[in-house]
């Protein structure tokens, strides 16, 4: 009735802890390796958690988890369902 039509199912777990007012995600999702994601307005506090965990330039990026299934050359939206 709202006119809403099925696109895609994606299952991934998450862990989440607050450092120093910074949310840290652990997520694992299907196919890839599982990642850090770090979440805050502040880009200071962000680079303080960055100095803290000791992540390396390299293992840095910022990006959405669409960008992370395409530098493992995979399209996401290719799977109808993205289970475990």
């Amino acid at each position: 009735q709202l006119g809403l039509s099925f696109r895609n199912y994606q299952e991934k777990s998450r862990i989440t802890y607050e450092v120093d007012r910074v949310e840290v995600d652990i997520d694992t999702w299907p196919l890839i390796p599982t990642y850090v994601e770090i979440e805050n307005d502040s880009t200071e506090l962000i680079q303080s958690i960055i100095k803290k965990l000791e992540l390396q330039e390299h293992e840095i990026v910022s990006c959405n988890t669409v960008d992370i299934y395409n530098k493992y050359g995979i399209d996401l939206y290719q799977f109808r369902e993205l289970k475990f």
